[in-house]
């Protein structure tokens, strides 16, 4: 529009002047003015095309931003399902991993539940039944000892009865005598060892045996128990775990509920 203008200018100032409607003589400023306006009211479609472009600028950054959300829901999306699908995966291991420990609990309370048991049976067994047979065991041997003594005492005294009285000059008589007397004295001995050895045997040994046996009955309780407070702990903290994380999945499933849905048709734009 602008070139018209310019060359109705020229001939505006080429004349000194032209009439107007009212029969007037105008100035060139005027002309030019009145030229403009005519010009303007002939062409409507001006401002019909700026508020056009203004609408087609609006609708591009509406459309725009529809566009730049879609993607950003679709990739919100794609994250979740991908933290769902790696929780699910970390609940499935961490049941593999709890009954592996449940089974493990289970054999460690069995183990110490035995051993407990064997324990308490060794310490009873050894009281009522094995401290009876050593005390007679050891009574029998004392009393062998004894009747050993017993009976090199009577034969050394009645080889004095028959040579050791004065006038008797048997051969060998003397070496009988002496080997006797020897064996008698060894007998002695041997005597005190085993008098020595029961008193220690039922002074000392056996109250030991039984005190140790009875230590190893506690020892297997105390792990029995703890076995058995590990194991409950065990359930406790799987049980935890499983609600946590079943909680997190919850929360994951209902934050993908409540992502809009993408449309299967695609959205209008640019092709």
């Amino acid at each position: 529009m602008r070139r018209p203008i310019v060359s109705l200018t020229l001939v505006v100032l080429a004349l000194p002047g032209c009439g107007g409607p009212s029969g007037r003589r105008l100035t060139a400023d005027e002309y030019v003015k009145e030229q403009q306006d005519a010009a303007r009211a002939a062409s409507p479609a001006t401002s019909g095309t700026a508020a056009f472009d203004a609408l087609q600028a609006g609708d591009g950054t509406s459309g725009t931003a529809t566009s730049e959300a879609a993607p950003a829901t679709t990739s919100a999306r794609e994250e979740l399902e991908f933290a769902l699908s790696d929780l699910l995966a970390r609940k499935e291991r961490l049941a593999l991993e709890h009954a592996v420990a449940s089974d493990e609990a289970a054999l460690a309370i069995a183990s110490s539940e035995r051993a407990l048991r064997h324990a308490s049976e060794d310490l009873e067994h050894f009281q009522s039944v094995e401290v009876q047979r050593i005390l007679l065991e050891d009574s029998l041997e004392l009393a062998e000892v004894r009747d050993q003594k017993a009976a090199l005492a009577a034969e050394l005294a009645e080889l004095e009865r028959l040579y050791g009285g004065p006038g008797i000059q048997a051969p060998g008589a003397q070496a009988m005598l002496d080997r006797a007397r020897r064996d008698l004295e060894r007998a002695e001995e041997r005597l005190t060892l085993r008098e020595a050895r029961s008193t220690d045997l039922r002074d000392r040994e056996l109250p030991r045996r039984i005190e140790d046996l009875a230590a190893a009955v506690a020892a297997a309780t105390t792990a029995h128990e703890s076995a058995t407070r590990l194991a409950q702990a065990g359930t406790l903290q799987r049980t935890s775990e499983r609600v946590q994380l079943e909680r997190d999945e919850t929360r994951l499933r209902e934050r993908l509920s409540a992502l809009p849905r993408a449309r299967s048709g695609g959205s209008g734009g640019s092709p």
